[in-house]
């Protein structure tokens, strides 16, 4: 069983830049305005904003192939100069505890070396860890199986790169 955090590509320089995100609740679903300024090309499919991972709909269906833990909440994304529109989703993924008994740990009791628990995790494609909640210093993780990594690569979403993560029995 193989599991890959998804993390931003850093090799790219992407050439848009995220200015707010309001959230509104309309008929009990979390909607979100959002604006933008940049070339409607350079968005990628993933993007780390704010604690939070925004997904494109073509990444948004790759994961819903394959799970029905995950929710999503609709962004639109207002270019004014540009005059366009790009719709993204907010993830919200399971969050469960997942790390195995080899994990090695810091004094502090932070994580520093990450083992995954298959047994832990088996009914889990898409999923967020416990022991790894961000805080105001840290940066958020979600991790994804082996089948939406291949089938994320074969529709050519592009602006991330995928981690493979150790595993333990």
């Amino acid at each position: 069983m193989k599991y890959f955090e998804i993390l931003k590509d850093s090799r790219i320089f992407y050439k848009y830049e995220i200015q707010e995100v309001e959230w509104q609740e309309i008929e009990g679903q979390n909607i979100g305005t959002g604006y933008f300024k940049g070339k409607e090309n350079d968005m990628p499919d993933f993007i780390n904003y704010k604690k939070e991972f925004l997904v494109s709909l073509e990444l948004k269906n790759v994961l819903e192939m394959y799970t029905y833990d995950v929710k999503f909440n609709l962004i639109t994304f207002n270019n004014m100069e540009a005059k366009i529109q790009k719709e993204y989703y907010s993830v919200e993924a399971p969050l469960v505890e997942g790390l195995g008994e080899s994990t090695i740990y810091n004094k502090d009791n932070t994580v520093k070396e990450r083992v995954l628990s298959h047994k832990k995790l088996q009914n889990y494609s898409v999923f967020r860890l416990k022991e790894l909640e961000p805080t105001q210093f840290s940066r958020p993780h979600i991790f994804v199986h082996l089948d939406i990594v291949e089938s994320a690569l074969r529709r050519g979403v592009w602006g991330m790169n995928f981690d493979e993560m150790v595993v333990e029995d």
